[in-house]
């Protein structure tokens, strides 16, 4: 039914029939919310930095984003990429992070930075991403964490490329547990 249409799915969320037995089971249609092909949505409002995050480090960056006051885009799609709502950011905000669990080399921070230059829009831009080189194979979250791509590691690259988000910004997490 969706095949050949320009909008991609996802799940919403299943409710199980023993909580609500009552109630009849819901068509797997009416389970999938419609997402705009190509666009993205911003997840947290805040001031001053713009995170863009690609893919699964979405909630590594809300987790940095509440220490910093700084604005979450979920940008769902790296092609084609939602040019609007990065310029749009950029405009918005003083700087831009872009944050990928792929190669920062040719990436989506790449991919962005064309984006701003086509529009004319100048910003400082931090592309948080895996390093060029190989990485070991583990559990996903330590090797994530070593590679500065946890909450901790993204709120640190932050604070030591563009400084404390307001004066009234908490520390990194790092700091805090020392």
């Amino acid at each position: 039914k969706l095949r050949g249409t320009r909008t991609s799915t996802v799940l919403r969320r299943w409710r199980l029939r023993r909580c609500s037995p009552s109630l009849p089971l819901a068509s797997p249609e009416s389970l999938l919310l419609a997402l705009p092909w190509g666009r993205g949505e911003v997840r947290r409002h805040g001031r001053r930095i713009a995170i863009l995050a690609f893919g699964t480090l979405l909630h590594p960056a809300l987790a940095a984003a509440q220490a910093l006051d700084a604005t979450v885009a979920d940008m769902k799609f790296i092609k084609p990429l939602d040019a609007a709502l990065a310029c749009e950011l950029a405009r918005a905000h003083d700087a831009i992070v872009t944050l990928e669990e792929g190669s920062v080399m040719g990436g989506a921070g790449t991919a962005v930075a064309e984006a701003l230059a086509a529009a004319g829009i100048e910003r400082p831009l931090l592309q948080l991403g895996l390093p060029d080189r190989f990485i070991e194979h583990g559990d996903p979250g330590k090797l994530l964490a070593l590679c500065g791509l946890d909450a901790a590691g993204i709120e640190r690259a932050i604070v030591e490329r563009f400084g404390a988000a307001h004066p009234g910004a908490e520390e990194p997490a790092e700091a805090r547990a020392a």
